[in-house]
C-alpha cells in the first residue's frame, strides 16, 4: 500500500498524467506483486487454520479415546470383580450341598434333619442364579416394560400379603399406610422393585418393624419403605447399590448376596422412577420411590410396550 501511494503521488502530483511507460510498468508490477502476496497470505492462513483445527480435533479424539479406554478398563475390572464375587457366593451353598449329601449318604437315618438344610442351600443357589439372570437381562436392555395403570392400594395389599409372614417370623410388624391413587408403571417390575426393598428392610431389622407407605409426591405419588433396623453409615450409602457390596460386620448381610439394591437400581432405570434414601446408623432407613401419576386419558390409548 505504501508503494502504491508513493507511485500515485508521483504520477498525480510530481509528474501529472499521462506519465512515462516505466511508471505504468512499475504500477502493474506492484499490483501483481501485491496480489501474489495477498493470495499467498490467504493460502497460508487457510493452511494454518486447517492445521490448528486438525490439532484441536486430534486432541479431542485423544481425550475421547483415553476416556473410553478408562471406562472400558473400569468395566472389565468391575466385571472381573462381579464374576469373582458371584463364584465366591455360589461356592458356599454348593459346598454346603455337597457336605449335606455326604452326611445323608453316611447317615441316612438323619434324613429328617438334613433335608431342610439341603432345601435351604438349594433355595440359596436358585436365588443367586435368579438374581444374576435378572441383572444380566437388565444390563442387556432386553427387559420388556408393559406400561399401564397400577392401582396403589391393590399393589400394597399384594405386597403386604406376601411379606407380612416373613416379618412376623422375625417378630416384626409390617404396617401399611396407603391412599387411593394410581401410577404409570409396569405392575410386575414395580412389584419386584418394592419387594426387594421390603425384603431388604426385613432382613436388616431385628426390633420394631417395617412401614410401607403411599403418599402424594411432588409430581405424582411416592412410595416409602421405612425400617427401624441397623441403618447405613454415610460412607456406605452410595456403595450399597453396587453388585455384591455388603457392609462388613453389618447384621443381615450374611444372609443375602448383595444384589437386591443393584437390581432395584436397574429397575428404577427401566421404569424411569426416581429412588432416594435416608439413613441413620442405629435408627433405621427409609427408601423413597417417586412415580408419575397415571393419566386417565391414557386408558383410551391402550397399553404401550417398550424396551428398556
Amino acid at each position: 500500500y505504501t508503494i502504491l501511494a508513493a507511485l500515485a503521488w508521483s504520477m498525480a502530483v510530481e509528474r501529472p498524467f499521462p506519465g512515462t511507460l516505466t511508471t505504468y510498468a512499475l504500477v502493474v508490477l506492484v499490483l501483481i506483486y501485491w496480489s501474489a502476496v495477498r493470495m499467498a497470505g490467504q493460502r497460508l492462513n487457510r493452511v494454518q487454520r486447517s492445521n490448528l483445527d486438525l490439532q484441536f480435533a486430534n486432541a479431542q479424539l485423544i481425550a475421547s479415546l483415553t476416556e473410553k479406554t478408562r471406562v472400558a478398563l473400569e468395566a472389565v475390572e468391575a466385571k472381573s470383580r462381579f464374576i469373582a464375587s458371584a463364584a465366591h457366593d455360589l461356592r458356599q451353598p454348593v459346598h454346603a450341598l455337597s457336605l449335606y449329601a455326604d452326611w445323608l449318604r453316611a447317615e441316612p437315618e438323619l434324613v429328617l434333619q438334613i433335608t431342610p438344610k439341603i432345601v435351604q442351600s438349594t433355595q440359596a443357589v436358585n436365588e443367586l442364579f435368579n438374581s444374576l439372570f435378572d441383572l444380566a437381562r437388565l444390563d442387556a436392555s432386553v427387559v420388556e416394560v408393559n406400561w399401564q395403570r397400577v392401582d396403589l392400594p391393590s399393589l400394597v395389599g399384594e405386597l403386604e400379603l406376601r411379606y407380612a409372614p416373613l416379618a412376623k417370623e422375625k417378630g416384626l410388624d409390617l404396617r401399611t399406610h396407603v391412599r387411593p391413587g394410581a401410577v404409570r408403571s409396569d405392575p410386575v417390575l414395580l412389584k419386584r422393585l418394592l419387594g426387594n426393598l421390603l425384603s431388604n428392610a426385613i432382613r436388616h431389622t431385628e426390633r420394631g418393624g417395617v412401614l410401607l407407605a403411599v403418599r402424594p409426591g411432588e409430581d405424582g405419588w411416592r412410595v416409602e419403605v421405612w425400617d427401624t433396623g441397623v441403618g447405613i453409615a454415610p460412607e456406605h450409602q452410595q456403595a450399597i447399590f453396587q453388585e455384591f457390596y455388603r457392609v462388613a460386620k453389618h447384621h443381615g448381610t450374611e444372609e443375602g448376596f448383595g444384589l437386591g439394591l443393584a437390581i432395584v437400581t436397574r429397575l428404577c432405570g427401566a421404569l424411569n422412577h426416581r429412588l432416594s434414601m435416608q439413613s441413620r446408623p442405629g435408627q433405621g432407613t427409609v427408601f423413597r420411590l417417586d412415580m408419575e401419576a397415571f393419566d386417565d386419558g391414557e386408558s383410551a390409548r391402550g397399553h404401550l410396550d417398550s424396551r428398556y
